[in-house]
């Protein structure tokens, strides 16, 4: 864990130097905030760190999940140990190294079927022969 400093306000008491992570100041339930009694923060990568290994990050180019909320320039990441159900947002590689995303509908023993979340978008049925699921999403992020 990161250095400690004694702060002189005495509401605050005892403060971490170590500045990673992003302050988590509450709870929110409703709309109100809700402080929390001591400041926390919360360093993201300490939660991906476990699995660190098996993940990796995309940036989205398009529309085709956007009805997902996963929209042309958010990053996705993806775990490639985590094995795709019915209901996955993944990412799929064809034979050609081109790399696309849909929500897994599961598929035969030779094909995968990828459900774009975009009406405009149709629905694809990828052979085995030509493509394999990379991974799965388990966090997606936007700048704004």
């Amino acid at each position: 864990m990161g250095r400690t400093s004694r702060v002189r306000r005495p509401s605050q008491g005892i403060e971490p130097r170590d500045k990673r992570g992003l302050p988590l100041v509450g709870t929110i339930a409703g709309g109100v905030i809700r402080n929390l009694r001591k400041q926390k923060r919360v360093d993201f990568a300490d939660l991906f760190q476990s699995r660190q290994d098996s993940l990796c990050v995309f940036v989205v180019h398009g529309e085709g999940m956007i009805d997902d909320g996963i929209a042309d320039g958010d990053y996705v990441i993806i775990d490639m140990a985590r094995r795709a159900c019915p209901g996955d947002v993944v990412v799929v590689v064809t034979e050609d190294n081109q790399r696309t995303m849909g929500r897994y509908s599961g598929g035969s023993e030779d094909s995968i079927q990828l459900e774009t979340r975009n009406s405009e978008f149709k629905n694809r049925f990828l052979s085995l022969e030509n493509a394999h699921i990379l991974g799965v999403t388990i966090c997606v992020v936007r700048r704004h």
